[in-house]
């Protein structure tokens, strides 16, 4: 760590400052190797206990997280995280996607019958938050619900206790009586105006929604071999890609010899400077290596 915080394109000003505590910088140098040598062994220990895995999987993202604020390491801490998902214990996966008992009574939701988006959404809805058994009722069923739908232009919510909700709120509810969308309930509703727009663009617009759903229904995307190399392409060129990045200058300075000095800059094309510029220091310092 000690080597690794002199390098200046690779420190944060916080690694700069550490420094000054060689102890601390010998202490942190030491847990990583310790981490990384334990990490075959704790990874595939012969046990039927996950506390070995998970206990490396946690100093692993510990360190990986620890490298952020003084090392400037790009994505290689984020793509080592991701990395780590696979060794996830089988135990958690299974646990996390197990159908989890309903937290509240389901909610009823009620849908403009004359709308044939509504009832296809409200379906794909129920089926994404995992709410089997949640009634889907027409709202021309019920005419106090359908004065509320026609006063607000929404779909209609009603809990079990009785309350409506339109709009957002109502799939606020739903998010709430999910299983495992619960959690979202309260972040998303710091964002209501924003998903309250969203909501009235598609209300307003719901005959091209449906034409859209229906092309897209039961249709499946094929994606080509050709397609998928030209991705994964994409993909490893903008991890690897530094914007700002100086490139060895073309002409005289890959050819070894100086430019000439009544030149302008160092002599390649993109450059446009008097005298020297990053090309000639560019140049001054390979030509010293060499």
């Amino acid at each position: 760590m000690w080597f690794a915080f002199h390098i200046d394109i690779f420190s944060w000003p916080a690694a700069r400052q550490l420094l000054a505590f060689p102890a601390l910088l010998q202490l942190f140098s030491r847990g990583a190797y310790l981490i990384q040598w334990a990490a075959p062994l704790l990874l595939i220990w012969p046990s039927h206990s996950i506390t070995p895995r998970l206990l490396e999987l946690d100093l692993l993202t510990s360190m990986h997280l620890g490298f952020l604020p003084v090392l400037k390491l790009g994505l290689f801490p984020w793509v080592s995280l991701v990395c780590l998902l696979p060794l996830l214990p089988g135990q958690l996966w299974q646990r996390w996607l197990r159908p989890q008992p309903q937290r509240t009574a389901l909610p009823t939701i009620y849908y403009d019958q004359d709308c044939r988006f509504c009832r296809d959404a409200a379906t794909i809805l129920t089926r994404l938050l995992r709410l089997e058994g949640c009634p889907l009722l027409p709202a021309q069923s019920d005419a106090s619900v359908e004065a509320v739908m026609r006063q607000a232009n929404s779909w209609v919510v009603q809990t079990a206790a009785g309350q409506r909700s339109v709009e957002v709120a109502a799939f606020l509810q739903l998010c709430a009586s999910s299983p495992w969308a619960h959690h979202l309930s309260g972040p998303l509703g710091s964002i209501t105006p924003l998903g309250t727009r969203l909501y009235r663009l598609v209300s307003h617009h719901r005959l091209s929604a449906w034409r859209l759903l229906k092309a897209l229904r039961g249709q499946p995307i094929h994606v080509g071999i050709r397609l998928q190399q030209a991705c994964a392409a994409i993909a490893i060129g903008l991890c690897w890609w530094r914007p700002g990045t100086p490139t060895l200058p073309s002409g005289p300075a890959r050819s070894g010899k100086p430019p000439p000095a009544s030149a302008t800059g160092c002599g390649t094309w993109a450059c446009s400077s008097a005298g020297s510029c990053s090309h000639r220091c560019r140049w001054q310092t390979t030509a010293g290596l060499s």
